[in-house]
């Protein structure tokens, strides 16, 4: 059970696993949570209630998971109540809709609060996310300016990406922009998306063997046009422009290497000290960010697999990085 703040109900409504409720309604669950929360359990009552239930052995995962579907079935609703049927002349049913302004800014949103039963053992929780404690500050000791000041190849970067504009460097420390924004991204997708980002930040400019070889390139690319030539059915003038355009993608993927052999390359002429099981996270990532980019449902990662993720390009910039002065040699 969640509350969902900025969303006020005239009666219940059900979307998929997810029970909306209005607030002010008194249920078993509330008492057990005045119980428990005393002072903030006005919370639960003077908001909307999304209710789902979830099969899982752990309460952690089941948080995780219902806060992701309760979150879903927000989207929906948004998308039901923001439709402008007036102007787009769309409905999701088969009558007119109607649509009306002050439907447009309102933002619900889901609150940090929730409360978990296990209908089995009878035992409950109801707990506030956003109070579990966490370092809020960096805190840099003397030990880091330790650190920093053997590190003086990493400052003259800087003196030399304000001076000359080095392209190789504003490359990697675009990188780095992106891998800080992994870091502190809020949801999986997100640190996903921004740490391939940076990779392909880290990896612009190398280079690694085609995927086929040059020898059979021209004869692919010559069959495949001739394939489509015999077969083509239509317009003349649109068949040339079909084969100029294939001609172009066959070119352009026969000869240009993927982006993980151009990292593998990378990670072998620099000698960069990467376990196996991080390249195959790499890997693994980069399918997820491709999966998510072009609409296809996935399992996202853990939060310690972003965590490594992140750890393993690093891991290749500073080693890149490094190489600008020299020091891999």
């Amino acid at each position: 059970m969640v509350p969902i703040y900025k969303l006020v109900l005239k009666s219940s409504i059900g979307l998929a696993n997810v029970t909306l409720t209005p607030s002010g309604q008194n249920t078993r669950e509330l008492e057990n949570i005045y119980k428990l929360l005393e002072d903030d359990a006005h919370i639960f009552k003077d908001n909307t209630l999304a209710i789902i239930h979830i099969e899982n052995d752990n309460i952690y995962d089941a948080y995780n998971i219902a806060k992701i579907q309760i979150q879903q079935s927000l989207d929906v609703l948004m998308h039901l109540v923001r439709s402008d049927t007036l102007f787009q002349g769309f409905s999701t049913t088969d009558k007119v809709q109607y649509w009306k302004r002050d439907e447009l800014t309102p933002k619900p949103e889901l609150s940090s609060w929730f409360y978990i039963e296990d209908n089995f053992t009878g035992e409950y929780i109801a707990t506030n996310t956003d109070k579990i404690i966490e370092p809020e500050a960096l805190v840099l000791d003397d030990n880091f300016n330790s650190k920093l000041s053997l590190l003086e190849w990493y400052e003259s970067l800087f003196f030399e990406l304000a001076d000359n504009k080095n392209k190789k460097i504003e490359s990697l420390f675009s990188a780095l922009k992106w891998l800080r924004r992994s870091w502190d991204a809020d949801n999986a997708e997100d640190q996903i998306i921004y740490a391939i980002i940076a990779l392909e930040f880290v990896i612009a400019g190398e280079s690694a063997p085609p995927l086929i070889s040059p020898n059979y390139q021209e004869s692919i690319i010559r069959a495949s046009l001739e394939a489509l030539n015999e077969i083509y059915i239509g317009d003349e003038k649109e068949k040339k422009l079909i084969i100029q355009q294939l001609k172009q993608k066959l070119s352009h993927a026969l000869t240009d290497a993927p982006l993980l052999s151009k990292m593998r390359s990378l990670i072998q002429r620099l000698n960069v000290p990467i376990a196996e099981e991080d390249i195959m996270r790499i890997k693994n990532a980069r399918t997820l960010r491709n999966e998510v980019v072009h609409g296809k449902s996935s399992e996202a990662l853990k939060l310690i697999d972003v965590w490594k993720l992140n750890n393993a390009i690093g891991l290749i910039t500073a080693h890149k990085l490094k190489s600008i002065k020299g020091l891999n040699e």
